[in-house]
């Protein structure tokens, strides 16, 4: 299946995996979503729930944002994002795009790749212990079908 293939060659790919290798570390919060950001509409004002905090790749909190995303996108199809989640992190994230925060947007988006393969393996994970695996599995790969 094509799914497959491309989570087990994106989770094998050696050249990929080096660049985590090669990154620095600095502290990072672990839990980065929407509904740890205050905000005053305008920018970001604070960050709660630091229980998760570790040191690691920065660039984890930025996948953890953007896989969050493609969590609320899913919600915004169902007609659940009566927050607008989903306009609010693209927002966020194209704001962090440009900001200059990412040294190498190449290097990054590589290891993105990984990072959101390992997001889809766990909630494939979690959609085989759901109330309805059958229906979570399906609606994952779908979702996934769109990156390969």
């Amino acid at each position: 299946h094509n799914v497959l293939n491309w989570l087990v060659n994106t989770m094998n790919n050696k050249q990929s995996r080096k660049i985590f290798i090669d990154s620095k570390i600095s502290l990072v919060h672990g839990d980065l979503v929407f509904h740890n950001l205050l905000t005053d509409k305008e920018k970001i004002s604070g960050v709660l729930d630091w229980e998760r905090a570790l040191f690691g790749d920065p660039d984890f909190d930025i996948f953890r944002l953007m896989n969050f995303k493609l969590s609320a996108s899913a919600y915004k199809d169902t007609g659940n994002d009566g927050k607008n989640e989903t306009g609010y992190l693209s927002l966020l994230l194209s704001k962090i795009k440009s900001s200059g925060l990412i040294d190498d947007i190449e290097i990054f988006d590589q290891k993105y790749q990984i990072a959101k393969a390992s997001y889809y393996l766990n909630a494939l994970y979690w959609d085989a212990k759901s109330n309805d695996p059958q229906k979570n599995i399906q609606n994952t790969l779908k979702e996934i079908e769109k990156f390969c």
